[in-house]
């Protein structure tokens, strides 16, 4: 029987969200024939065991350490049976159904690669999931970047975020962020898998990147919503993971853009300062906390 949809799970030591998750994706999606791919990370939370004992008609992939998270869905994509795929973060829950309405309309629109849902933080508010592609400033305007924190309405972040365009109506962006991202497969046969290069971040921007260069479109869809537990399935924060974030976007430049050799240092400067900020920002929540603590222990 053809398969309409292949997800793909990517997990590393997130077992409770995982359940979750999985247990969404069985009452959400309906009226389509799908199968399901969990590839672990290596995880030691028992996260394996559980897949097996809850959900036996999950095929699961079990990696012997982290191989990253491109290299990670790579090896399910390699198995994906289905027409259309979707990359799924064990952190985004779907909100409303997923079936036939969604691959009918990927199939009326042919000239659509890659699909991005709304997303929608935990408290409901919404997400900017949909973008431009980056310029070699956006590293400091970004989701959380220095300048973008300081003054948030600034000009630079609103045509990097899109967050000055309005998140109700569906439209073309240049990519969409990995958490929930609806490829067809036609589309991943002609512009090839994840770049495995990015072991972390950006390889949602890559593709992207690369579809568009083959003629595909990327569209925000905000029929379809999710929730985003933004960073809960990293399994890294503060400063480990602005570090993984910026050596990506660097190697995207690298790639894409064709850096000229002057600009680089002035790059790598500005992703150094943005860095520096993370480590000012995570110490003193550090010492906030602790300070904190020793108040209420007295």
């Amino acid at each position: 029987m053809p398969i309409d949809l292949s997800v793909v799970i990517v997990n590393l030591n997130t077992k409770d969200l995982l359940q979750l998750c999985l247990e969404n994706v069985y009452s959400k999606i309906s009226g389509i024939n799908f199968e399901v791919f969990v590839v672990d990370n290596g995880s030691k939370d028992g996260s394996q065991q559980m897949v097996k004992q809850r959900f036996p008609e999950v095929k699961l992939i079990q990696n012997r350490e982290n191989v990253g998270f491109a290299a990670a869905n790579n090896v399910a994509l390699k198995k994906c049976r289905g027409e259309f795929i979707l990359l799924l973060n064990p952190d985004c829950f779907l909100l409303d159904s997923l079936g036939e309405k969604e691959i009918e309309f990927m199939r009326q629109n042919s000239g659509i690669g890659i699909l991005g849902a709304k997303l929608l933080n935990g408290d409901g508010s919404l997400q900017y999931s949909c973008r431009s592609f980056p310029s070699y400033f956006s590293p400091l305007f970004g989701r959380t970047g220095f300048f973008t924190r300081l003054f948030p309405r600034n000009s630079l972040t609103q045509r990097y975020l899109l967050s000055n365009q309005s998140h109700e109506r569906a439209m073309d962006v240049d990519w969409v962020i990995g958490a929930f991202m609806l490829i067809r497969r036609s589309c991943l046969d002609s512009i090839g898998l994840l770049d495995e290069q990015f072991f972390l971040f950006c390889d949602d921007l890559d593709i992207c990147y690369r579809a568009k260069s083959h003629g595909y479109r990327t569209v925000y869809y905000p029929r379809i919503r999710a929730m985003h537990l933004i960073g809960v399935s990293i399994g890294t924060i503060g400063i480990k993971a602005a570090l993984q974030h910026h050596k990506s976007m660097y190697y995207f430049f690298k790639k894409h853009y064709r850096m000229p050799a002057l600009l680089r240092p002035f790059v790598m400067l500005g992703s150094a300062f943005n860095i520096a900020y993370y480590a000012l920002d995570s110490f003193a929540a550090g010492a906030k906390r602790f300070f904190l603590q020793s108040h209420v222990e007295t």
